[in-house]
């Protein structure tokens, strides 16, 4: 999905947004609809103007015991795309501002909306899934998912390169 700056007829072009090839299902899976809507202004022959916002509901995997776990993002997002190489002296000893993060530089007039999309679901992802706050995981010895069974493995493993540290604890 891309869209070249001589498209952008007007004030602004707005396009609401569908799965057409951009979103990553190899690494999560589409659990709803996809959401959302862009806006393309351009600003000159060489710069223009994306602002959006996406929502989704995705199947993520339990950080703990691997369970799919239905999560909803949300993304609002702004992105000034020129034509151009960054000033190399830019990032030289200076502090990154607010509007240099939003800031993307493209060799042609033509913006590649799948790429702002794609980046956009992955920094919606949360830092952590879970199942519920109390999931108990996985056992690290047999694979057990301890939410549902107890599993019979030992609790003291003496194989593993950390069994020394148990017997400096009580000292």
């Amino acid at each position: 999905m891309k869209i070249a700056f001589h498209e952008i007829i007007g004030a602004e072009v707005t396009r609401e947004i569908s799965d057409d090839g951009w979103f990553p299902h190899d690494d999560m899976t589409l659990a709803g609809t996809l959401d959302g809507h862009l806006s393309i202004s351009k600003k000159s022959d060489a710069e223009a103007l994306v602002t959006g916002r996406l929502q989704a509901l995705v199947e993520l995997p339990c950080d703990r015991c691997c369970r799919l776990v239905k999560t909803a993002l949300s993304a609002d997002f702004e992105y000034d795309c020129v034509v151009g190489k960054e000033d190399p002296h830019t990032g030289i000893d200076t502090e990154c501002r607010e509007e240099d993060c939003c800031r993307i530089y493209i060799n042609e007039p033509v913006i590649d909306l799948g790429e702002i999309l794609r980046e956009q679901v992955y920094l919606a992802l949360p830092v952590q899934v879970l199942c519920r706050q109390s999931c108990k995981g996985l056992c690290h010895q047999c694979g057990a998912d301890l939410n549902n069974e107890s599993c019979s493995c030992s609790s003291s493993d003496l194989s593993s390169p950390f069994a020394v540290l148990r017997q400096l604890k009580g000292k």
